[in-house]
This record gives structure tokens, C-alpha cells and sequence, in this order.
């Protein structure tokens, strides 16, 4: 009898010690994977970002804590590994130039859809203040999940004789042309289009004489859940 009883507690021990090197094991393997690309303008197609620097925040509670920031740069062909990430909730930073930031929520574990950055232009020789405005809003089709979305870059009348074209860039992969140019050509130069679902960043470049000036869209941020048209919110992003 005393035999069977130690041979149980055993059998107990062993797998209770099997089971904890098992979800050891998981828990090590967790992590967030993907890759960097960035679109060419001479080749107006993706080629590998490497050597760029990819940093996770953990939300702690709702906060991000950056004291618990990762770090990892991509390799050769853009892609990176964080690996040993407990489950959850991260805010990802990938740098896209000039001091500017793609950001966007994820959650570990994860294998990540290819991140597009938009094309680098020469760096701007100063920074400056701007009245120019970017605003998005949206509206429910009759059709299940599509929507009619408008995307504006609203400049003082005073510029418009300034400004040559504004030309959007949809950082997606279901947009077969990513490029798209103002149609209007009033001082709000609206940008209209039927889709599924919102861009966590679309990228507005206003082209002047004899310059550009870039501006990023949180179009995601800027739009608010609900029935009919959203209300549109707009913010000062000059460089």
C-alpha cells in the first residue's frame, strides 16, 4: 500500500513538473515577428527596410510602460523577432524619418503583416509652423462592412494659389494604386473613396513650387464608431 501511495505522489510530481516546463517552454517561445518594407520611388514598389530599429511598449493596467520597452533591429531582408514576451497588449514604434513614427497596437503573440513605410524624401531644411489641416470622416454604404470614406486637407485661401496638388499614400496592400491625387481643387482638396476599414496612417504630401511638405493621418484616431456619418475631427500637423 505504502509503495502505491509513493508511486502515485511521483506520478504526480513528474507530471505536474512536466506540465510547468510545457507552459515554461510556451511562455519563452512568445513573442511578435514581422517585417519592414518601404516603398521606392524609383522602382514604385516595396524593398526590405533594414538595420531599422523596431521598439515594443507593454500596456500595463491600460498605460504604456516604456521603463519595459524592447528593442531589435530588422535584418537584411527587413524582418524581425522579439521573442520571451509575456502575453499581451504592446504599442510598436518603427521609425519612418525626420523624427516621425509609425505606431500602432498589437499583441504578442503575433506574427505580423508586412509594415510598409512611405518613400523617404530629403530631409527639409527647417521646420515650420502650419495652418494647414488634415480631417477625415466616413459613412455606412447599404452594402455589409463598406463604407464611403473622405480624406481632406483643408489650407487658408490665401495658399491655395501656393500649392500645386496634394497627393495621399494608402499604406496598404489592398490598394492597387497607393498614390492618389486630390480630385477637388478647392482649398480642401478632398480625397473620396469606397472601403472596408480605415488606415492606422495615411500619409498627405503637398506638393508646393518648389517643395513638399509630408503630414501623417491617423485616419483610425480620427474616426469615431457609430451609425451614419462620423464626426470629423481634424488636428494641426505641420512639420
Amino acid at each position: 500500500m505504502i509503495n502505491n501511495a509513493i508511486k502515485g505522489i511521483l506520478v504526480l510530481l513528474l507530471a505536474f513538473g512536466a506540465a510547468h516546463a510545457i507552459r515554461k517552454l510556451k511562455r519563452s517561445g512568445m513573442g511578435i515577428s514581422g517585417a519592414i518594407f518601404r516603398v521606392s520611388n524609383e522602382r514604385n514598389s516595396n524593398i526590405p527596410e533594414s538595420g531599422i530599429t523596431v521598439r515594443i511598449i507593454p500596456y500595463v493596467n491600460g498605460v504604456q510602460k516604456p521603463s519595459a520597452a524592447r528593442e531589435t533591429k530588422t535584418d537584411y531582408y527587413g524582418k524581425f523577432a522579439l521573442s520571451n514576451l509575456q502575453p499581451g497588449r504592446y504599442q510598436l514604434k518603427v521609425p519612418k524619418g525626420y523624427g516621425r513614427y509609425l505606431e500602432k497596437k498589437v499583441s504578442a503573440p503575433a506574427a505580423l503583416d508586412p509594415i510598409v513605410l512611405p518613400p523617404k524624401l530629403p530631409k527639409p531644411e527647417k521646420f515650420v509652423e502650419s495652418p494647414i489641416k488634415l480631417a477625415a470622416d466616413f459613412e455606412k454604404r447599404q452594402e455589409p462592412n463598406r463604407y464611403n470614406f473622405s480624406i481632406y486637407t483643408r489650407v487658408p485661401t490665401s495658399w491655395k494659389s501656393r500649392i500645386d496638388s496634394v497627393v495621399y499614400f494608402f499604406n496598404h496592400d489592398s490598394f492597387i494604386s497607393k498614390y492618389r491625387k486630390a480630385s477637388d481643387s478647392s482649398n480642401v482638396y478632398v480625397l473620396r473613396y469606397i472601403g472596408w476599414g480605415c488606415l492606422d496612417n495615411v500619409v498627405a504630401y503637398i506638393h508646393f513650387r518648389n517643395d513638399v511638405w509630408i503630414y501623417d493621418l491617423p485616419q483610425c484616431q480620427f474616426l469615431k464608431e457609430g451609425e451614419g456619418r462620423a464626426r470629423i475631427a481634424e488636428t494641426d500637423l505641420g512639420d
